[in-house]
This record gives structure tokens, sequence and C-alpha cells, in this order.
């Protein structure tokens, strides 16, 4: 019989905790239970690698078991619309990226604007051809 099951994340690039206590009932051997678990965006980003990478440990009645995972990032990206150019410069300025690189790289495609809007990625400043035709990038 597997119980008592408690979950904990690894600090993550967005901050992700759970927002309430993992809730499982018992299972018996051969069984199956299914659940879900709720989280939030409420604890201090530390910068992983790759940045969408999610490590959680799970306790149960038998052990302790190990997670990694690869998340989307539509679900953790803010649906409200864009921010302003001033508002992301300030974001700029204060992120702290360890080993990060800014790499200069052909502006996308209108195709691949058009469908990076569409997954709340959003372009904030946009500059004529002839005075800079370049987008910046952190990896």
């Amino acid at each position: 019989m597997l119980s008592d099951f408690a979950i904990q994340l690894n600090k993550n690039s967005f901050g992700l905790n759970p927002a309430s206590p993992l809730q499982v009932s018992s299972i018996p051997p051969s069984g199956s239970n299914d659940t879900s678990l709720p989280l939030v965006s409420n604890s201090v980003a530390v910068y992983a690698q790759p940045f969408n990478l999610l490590q959680a440990a799970v306790k149960c009645s038998s052990g302790i078991y190990y997670f990694a995972m690869n998340i989307p990032l539509p679900p953790l990206l803010a649906d409200d619309g864009p921010i302003s150019e001033s508002a992301f410069g300030s974001l700029w300025v204060d992120a702290t990226l360890p080993g990060s690189q800014v790499m200069v790289r052909a502006l996308p495609s209108t195709e691949t604007l058009s469908r990076l809007l569409k997954n709340n990625f959003f372009v904030v400043k946009q500059m004529s051809p002839e005075v800079y035709n370049k987008s910046f990038y952190v990896q």
C-alpha cells in the first residue's frame, strides 16, 4: 500500500511551487490514482539550465522518487497582453541570467511573429529596416 504522499519542487526559472499540499489517497497493490497539483509562481526564480526545467521529488511510504521534466512555455506566459517598452527595459536591466549571452539574429518572418503573438510572445520594439534590422535573443 502506497500512502503519505508529499511533493517538493527544486528552485526553478519561474519560481513555481505547489499551490497546496499533494492530495493522493492510499493506493493498493496493482492500483492507481489520478490527481492534479496546481502550481503558483510565488518564490524567487533561479535560472535553471535549460530554463524550462522543473525538478520534483515525490515522497511516499515506499521512498523518495525524483523526476525532471521540461515544462512547456505557453502555460507559464501571462495572457494579459504586451508590456510597455519602459517596463520591459526595467525587467531587462534587473534580469540576472548567469552564463547568458545576447545574440543578434535576423528578424523572424511575419508568419513566425504571428505564431509567437498567438502564444503570448510580444514584440516590444521594432525599428525600421533602414535603422536596424536585427532582434535580440537571450540564450
